[in-house]
């Protein structure tokens, strides 16, 4: 069952590399490392430390007796507002930020995670492993429009 999974990331990977780079696949390449964005090396660290408490929360519901969808939104509510302030400041160090769109965004992302966890929990019975692979997903898709999308102005 992990396949799947693996699977199903491995296409999600290819949508974003298509969406994001097109066809010219060489190119990009080069350019991508070229003109490394330092903001990417940021967020995948805070991201990184903000899903993992995250993920830990989540746990920790499951744990308790709490289903995966609560679960999942309660470790959302919790770290979301630290997030958005975090992503501001520190990762793409903007002035201002729309928080209602960013708002909008995590509902969006929660609305995929829960889809994917769903679908992941129709082949394997781990909610824990379910919920692995759908933050590392989602945490991705969230990096690509909240850059977009909420964190696009000039830097301070």
């Amino acid at each position: 069952m992990a396949s799947v999974a693996i699977a199903l990331w491995l296409l999600m990977l290819k949508f974003y590399w298509f969406i994001c780079f097109g066809v010219d696949v060489k190119k990009k390449c080069k350019n991508i490392w070229s003109k490394f964005d330092p903001r990417l090396a940021r967020y995948i660290f805070a991201g990184g430390a903000n899903t993992f408490i995250a993920y830990l929360l989540f746990a920790f519901f499951l744990y308790v007796g709490i289903n995966y969808t609560l679960s999942t939104l309660f470790a959302g509510v919790i770290t979301v507002i630290y997030g958005y302030h975090l992503n501001k400041t520190y990762v793409f160090n903007v002035k201002s930020a729309n928080f209602i769109k960013y708002i909008l965004l995590f509902s969006s992302v929660y609305i995929l995670n829960i889809s994917i966890q769903t679908v992941l929990l129709e082949f394997e019975s781990n909610k824990y492993f379910a919920g692995f692979v759908a933050t590392f997903m989602c945490a991705l898709t969230s990096f690509i429009l909240f850059r977009w999308l909420v964190f696009n102005e000039k830097k301070v």
